[in-house]
């Protein structure tokens, strides 16, 4: 196990990888690349990333993996339930480039999540599972 740091996230170039990604890893001379112990913490999980484009065409409640860069951010806000509770509610839109003109779709995330993910404008993120559903248009 290896634990790599002061890499960058590029745009893969096709011509010269046979992966099925749309982006790469690209490490340079000032890359930390360590060997770290196997604690067992990690599991493997796969990934069967769509493009941000074929959402539309999903049914909904269904679910997604979907990978795509932070566009931006918004606050954590509270949210009034019909049980009369509340509950934090964040919404991130992430884009990719599935359309000539880029697709863009909100990622609406939910309780403690809100305050614990560290993700900020320009980042790329994974969602694993993410529920489609529509919501005014």
């Amino acid at each position: 196990m290896y634990l790599f740091s002061k890499g960058t996230v590029k745009p893969a170039n096709q011509k010269f990888t046979s992966i099925k990604n749309d982006y790469s890893l690209t490490f340079g001379p000032y890359a930390d690349i360590s060997e770290v112990k196997d604690d067992g913490d990690i599991v493997e999980t796969s990934f069967d990333f769509v493009s941000l484009k074929q959402i539309k065409d999903m049914i909904q409640e269904g679910s997604v993996d979907v990978i795509g860069i932070v566009n931006s951010i918004s606050e954590v806000t509270e949210v009034k339930l019909k049980t009369g509770n509340s509950k934090a509610k964040r919404v991130i839109d992430i884009l990719d480039n599935s359309a000539k003109e880029g697709m863009l779709i909100s990622f609406t995330i939910w309780g403690d999540l809100c305050t614990s993910l560290q993700v900020k404008e320009g980042d790329v993120i994974g969602i694993k599972g993410g529920k489609v559903s529509f919501y005014s248009g």
